[in-house]
């Protein structure tokens, strides 16, 4: 496995992200997250503050409030969809402690690349998260609590028995039937541990 961006020790490896919202509120605590750590990988306002609009932010507290564990969204292309999913699973993998797992599924590799490639870049443009965190070729890994972010290969195998506390398969309208059946199985069967599992089924109109 090869590194794309930093290389040896982290600067920041073992020390905690430094990120004590007031709120106990999941989106608001997204919120104060994005105002701090993220900032849009490309496009419209590139290397800006992300600040989501109200319409995204229904979708936000659908995944981090609402308690459900399959969320789905169906936007249309071009919407920023890449960027808030991004943002979602990156609030979930810095901040929800130890082994905060992130898995992307999609229809073929390319597409799960255009997903993994937004995240990698927002860590990339922040130095507080890339100094937590090794940045790979196909997956982010932070040390410090033993969770990963990874892209996976569309199949029900590589489903299998997967432990993340999220799961986002993109373009879930032409996934494999299969595949999306073992990730809700898998997401249903950890919620009783860990009661914060859950899939985020993403479709473009």
């Amino acid at each position: 496995m090869v590194r794309s961006g930093n290389k040896g020790k982290l600067e920041n490896g073992d020390v905690p992200l430094p990120f004590r919202p007031t709120s106990e509120v999941e989106s608001e605590r997204f919120v104060k997250f994005c105002e701090k750590f993220v900032r849009v990988p490309k496009g419209t306002n590139a290397k800006g503050v992300f600040r989501p609009r109200e319409w995204q932010m229904d979708i936000v507290r659908d995944v981090l409030d609402s308690g459900a564990r399959t969320v789905g969204e169906m936007l249309p292309r071009g919407s920023g969809k890449t960027t808030l999913n991004a943002a979602i699973a990156l609030y979930v993998f810095f901040t929800w402690g130890e082994g905060a797992n992130v898995d992307i599924f999609a229809v073929d590799e390319r597409q799960a690349g255009l997903a993994f490639s937004a995240a990698k870049r927002i860590v990339e443009l922040s130095d507080e998260l890339s100094s937590r965190c090794y940045v790979y070729a196909d997956k982010l890994v932070i040390p410090l609590t033993d969770s990963t972010f990874q892209v996976m290969p569309a199949s029900p195998a590589a489903a299998e028995g997967r432990d993340s506390v999220l799961t986002i398969v993109d373009e879930a309208g032409v996934v494999n039937r299969d595949l999306y059946e073992v990730v809700a199985l898998c997401c249903s069967s950890l919620r009783v541990q860990r009661m914060a599992s859950f899939s985020l089924p993403v479709m473009s109109k």
